[in-house]
C-alpha cells in the first residue's frame, strides 16, 4: 500500500500575457530527498471539459527517510475557445486533489 502524499496546489490564468496561459504550481511532501516528481497532462481527460486533469508521479529514491518538500509546475497555453474552471491532480493509488482556477488580470 502506497503512502498518501501531502500536496498543496494553486491554478491561475494570467490574462495579461500573450498568449494567455494557465499556470499550475504546487508542493508535494516526499519521503526521501532524492525522490523525483513529474507532472503532465493526463492522457485521458474526463467527461467535464471545464476540468483539466493532470497526473503527478513520484519516483521513490533510495536515500534516507526524511520528509522533503518538492515544488512542481505545469503551464498550458490558453486556446481561444477553452478556459478551464478547475484542475484535478491525480496521484498515488486513486487519490486526487481538485482546485478552482483563479483569473489574474
Amino acid at each position: 500500500m502506497k503512502k498518501t502524499a501531502m500536496i498543496t496546489v494553486n491554478a491561475n490564468y494570467n490574462l495579461k500575457e500573450l498568449p494567455q496561459s494557465l499556470y499550475v504550481n504546487g508542493t508535494v511532501l516526499t519521503y526521501r530527498p532524492d525522490d523525483i516528481i513529474s507532472i503532465k497532462e493526463a492522457v485521458i481527460q474526463g467527461l467535464n471539459e471545464d476540468i483539466l486533469i493532470l497526473e503527478l508521479k513520484i519516483k521513490e529514491g533510495m536515500g534516507p527517510m526524511k520528509g522533503t518538500d518538492k515544488t512542481f509546475s505545469f503551464k498550458k497555453k490558453k486556446t481561444a475557445d477553452k478556459s478551464y474552471k478547475q484542475v484535478t491532480i491525480i496521484h498515488g493509488d486513486n487519490e486526487s486533489i481538485t482546485v478552482n482556477v483563479d483569473f489574474l488580470g
